[in-house]
């Protein structure tokens, strides 16, 4: 009997240690992009100025290497690091990153046919507050084309799934709250941007959940982020 009360306190102790680790995570790295994101898209005010931007850009650079950065703290502290999210690069990782490339883009062509036929209306809809987005291309912008998709996807795609899977014994849990997770912080895009990424990050974290293969997510996410550079950078 005291052995199994031992095992029990232990067990508990543990999902409390992993709940902790969770919540510092994403307190620090998350919490303040999701307000963000809530008071954009409810005051369609977007708090960018064309003329700082480069300022703004160096902001958000250091902001997500400050996520990066709790990060590899927690676990450092847990005795564990990041090469066992699949932080580690093979030549096959390319052609993995291609594939999650053209499933989105199928994925995102069922999805438009069926807003087409269920709500046509909504159709035509483009995202909105990304302002951002259409500044000038600098080195700047450029830069955080490529450290954002490390921040995105190691926080919530690997961190957050492992750990939640590791507190409900459940992968599908873990992936539906990693999606909504990462989605929040983009609500300020409006309903149908989080329509087709959601549709983006459902494909990685399948795709996470199966291989334990984090860089080719990296690699298809960056890959959208610097195309959506190309597209609406001056």
């Amino acid at each position: 009997m005291y052995e199994y009360k031992q095992g029990g306190n232990s067990m508990k102790c543990e999902s409390r240690k992993i709940l902790i680790d969770i919540i510092v995570v994403y307190v620090i790295a998350l919490l303040a992009p999701t307000i963000h994101g809530f008071y954009t898209y409810v005051s369609g005010n977007i708090q960018y100025n064309s003329l700082h931007s480069n300022y703004q850009f160096i902001l958000a650079i250091l902001e997500r290497l400050g996520g990066i950065l709790i990060l590899w703290y927690v676990m450092y502290k847990n005795d564990s690091n990041l090469q066992g999210f699949g932080l580690s690069f093979r030549f096959k990782d390319i052609w993995h990153s291609i594939v999650l490339i053209l499933l989105y883009y199928l994925g995102n062509y069922f999805v438009s046919i069926l807003i087409y036929y269920i709500a046509p209306s909504f159709y035509s809809i483009q995202p909105k507050n990304i302002e951002f987005f259409m500044s000038k291309i600098t080195i700047w912008y450029v830069l955080l084309m490529i450290i954002n998709p490390f921040f995105e996807e190691l926080i919530v795609r690997s961190f957050f799934i492992e750990k939640i899977e590791a507190l409900t014994n459940s992968s599908l849990v873990a992936i539906i709250l990693s999606i909504i997770l990462q989605l929040l912080p983009h609500i300020y895009q409006g309903f149908i941007a989080l329509i087709y990424l959601g549709v983006m990050f459902t494909i990685f974290s399948l795709y996470y959940v199966r291989y334990r293969r984090i860089v080719p997510v990296i690699l298809a996410h960056m890959f959208f982020d610097i195309i959506a550079m190309i597209n609406y950078g001056g």
